[in-house]
């Protein structure tokens, strides 16, 4: 079962990753996983999993038609222009997380029918040997 996360401020407040802090500085630009990795003297599969952790706390834009990742962040000084453009950047990001889900419960369903039904020819092949046992024991009493 996935860990729950809170969100609220205090539980932002205590998450702490320099990685984060890093792309905080300049919150505006994208930074894709091979610069992050050279920084921080790490491999690009444990800066993904950075990541993973950052977005369960901020909003993380990745998508899939440019390279890169980005924190979005936005304050009440923006133009309208600079507002409706990190809203788009985070709907494009919330259609794509969807999508995403919506692919893998498709690929859920084939797994789970044949988890169930391995599931009963186990129970199957139990009972038969359960029921051969017993025949062979009946066999070797009736053969005293």
């Amino acid at each position: 079962m996935a860990k729950k996360y809170s969100q609220s401020k205090k539980a932002k407040e205590q998450f702490k990753s320099k990685v984060f802090d890093y792309m905080m500085k300049d919150p505006q630009k994208i930074y894709d996983k091979e610069e992050l990795a050279t920084y921080f003297q790490l491999d690009e599969r444990t800066i993904r999993a950075e990541l993973e952790k950052i977005a369960n706390y901020y909003p993380v834009i990745a998508f899939s038609n440019r390279i890169g990742y980005q924190i979005a962040t936005w304050s009440k000084e923006m133009t309208i222009g600079e507002l409706e453009s990190v809203h788009d950047d985070i709907l494009h990001q919330i259609n794509e997380l969807n999508s995403r889900i919506k692919n893998l419960k498709a690929r859920l369903k084939p797994l789970v029918a044949n988890k169930v039904m391995l599931k009963k020819t186990i129970q199957e092949k139990e009972t038969e040997d359960v029921l051969a046992s017993d025949e062979n024991m009946f066999a070797d009493i009736s053969d005293r």
